[in-house]
């Protein structure tokens, strides 16, 4: 998931070395010593990719990562919802015993 923390490279992978379809974002751990802020981006395309080619496989990357942010999203606000109403009842029954 793009988190903001810097630039985003793109980077060609021929020998797809990742894991995922089409293209795979690393980030960087921040804790690591002389580690880069940068993001990268790794495309499986051969180094003789053209531009246009490019410029797909990334557009074609981006709702699946959007994908996978909304799902997480989901996630999280079904976990909110269950958590105030249990402070909900919690606060019932100590009004009404």
């Amino acid at each position: 998931m793009l988190q903001g923390q810097g630039p985003l490279v793109v980077v060609l992978d021929p020998g797809h070395a990742f894991v995922g379809r089409g293209a795979a974002l690393h980030t960087p751990n921040p804790a690591s010593a002389g580690a880069q802020l940068e993001q990268r981006l790794k495309v499986a395309l051969p180094h003789h990719a053209g531009p246009t080619q490019i410029r797909d496989t990334v557009q074609a990357w981006l709702p699946l990562d959007a994908r996978a942010f909304r799902d997480a999203f989901v996630y999280l606000a079904v976990i909110l919802l269950l958590l105030w109403r249990l402070r909900l009842l919690a606060r019932l029954h100590e009004i009404y015993g």
